[in-house]
């Protein structure tokens, strides 16, 4: 464009100059139709003659004089055009400089707001960012803090679980002990009974042998009787100790699947105040939920329906690993109260 307008310029210039050479050759070159003057004798010249030579003279010159203005006229006529063209140009070239100005304030304009819009998607893109680092933050310390409440479960579980083992051993050594009285019984009346056969071995000596032989079965039987009750006896109590430890573990198990599944139980858009369902989840090893059913619904379907997915989403749950004690969990019923 600037390479364009100094082109324009010089080409008005150059026009100019030759308009103004031209007209000033009009003024430089000398009339050669104009007659050179000549000296005419007085004394030759008759007065007729003299008049008629002015007269012509006289229209010579106002022809001259006519072809003069023409020529001024001629030359006003190209003036104005050369100032007509030359207004015509210089409008054409303020309406391209102004249609310069104007496509590059468009263009200025254009790229001030599409800077405006890159900034303003910038801006948006980091605010987005931002909230997802907040929400990865805020999940992390939830993750954190659900982790820490497994762990220290875990930690209950194995006090209890020790607990558990050092009360058996002390059942065991119970029972260690009690044998071991027992055998101590027996050893004494043994003693009693030899002691009662040899004062009276030479007195009955064949009495002594049937008698003997009476001792012995009774002995026996006797030992026998002494054996199965001690046997009962311990394992009425090592059965009692067992179901009681049983009952504790079952129980500390569904409570812990009760508080997995809260914890996996999404609230939907609904009142939920004082709801509570039965719900009945079948297990395999591991943990992981074969089938979940609503055996006493709280009469909201969508209630009943969250419940169940929050058991699937808690999976796997809490169960022993005892295949024994699993055998309680492989059908487990238990009352889900939100927030209980």
């Amino acid at each position: 464009m600037k390479y364009s307008l100094q082109g324009n310029r010089r080409g008005l210039m150059i026009s100019l100059l030759g308009h103004l050479l031209l007209i000033s050759l009009f003024f430089i070159v000398p009339d050669k139709s104009r007659p050179l003057p000549t000296r005419v004798e007085s004394s030759s010249v008759k007065p007729v003659e003299a008049m008629v030579i002015d007269a012509s003279q006289l229209d010579s010159e106002l022809q001259k004089l006519r072809n003069l203005e023409q020529r001024k006229r001629d030359v006003e006529q190209q003036r104005v055009k050369v100032l007509r063209e030359q207004a015509q140009l210089a409008k054409k070239q303020r309406q391209r400089e102004e249609q310069r100005l104007a496509e590059a304030k468009r263009k200025k304009n254009e790229a001030s707001a599409l800077s405006k819009k890159i900034d303003k998607k910038r801006i948006a893109a980091e605010k987005r960012e931002l909230k997802k680092q907040r929400e990865r933050k805020r999940q992390a310390v939830l993750e954190n803090k659900r982790l820490q409440q497994i762990k220290d479960k875990q930690v209950e579980v194995e006090r209890k679980r020790k607990v558990e083992e050092q009360r058996l051993a002390q059942v065991e050594r119970k029972r260690k002990l009690e044998e071991k009285r027992q055998r101590k019984i027996q050893q004494e009346a043994e003693q009693q009974r030899k002691e009662i056969l040899a004062r009276k071995l030479k007195a009955e000596q064949e009495a002594e042998k049937q008698r003997k032989a009476v001792a012995a079965h009774k002995r026996k039987q006797a030992e026998q009787a002494l054996r199965r009750e001690a046997e009962r006896e311990l394992q009425a109590n090592i059965a009692r100790e067992q179901q009681q430890r049983n009952a504790r573990l079952i129980n500390e198990y569904i409570a812990a699947i009760k508080s997995k599944v809260q914890r996996n139980w999404l609230q939907y858009a609904g009142n939920q105040k004082g709801k509570s369902c039965v719900v009945r989840v079948r297990l395999i090893p591991g943990g992981d939920v074969q089938s979940v059913q609503i055996t006493r619904s709280s009469g909201d379907s969508a209630f009943d329906q969250s419940v169940e997915q929050a058991v699937f989403r808690a999976a796997p749950l809490p169960v022993p690993s005892d295949p024994e004690l699993f055998n309680a969990f492989r059908d487990v019923s238990f009352v889900f109260t939100p927030g209980g």
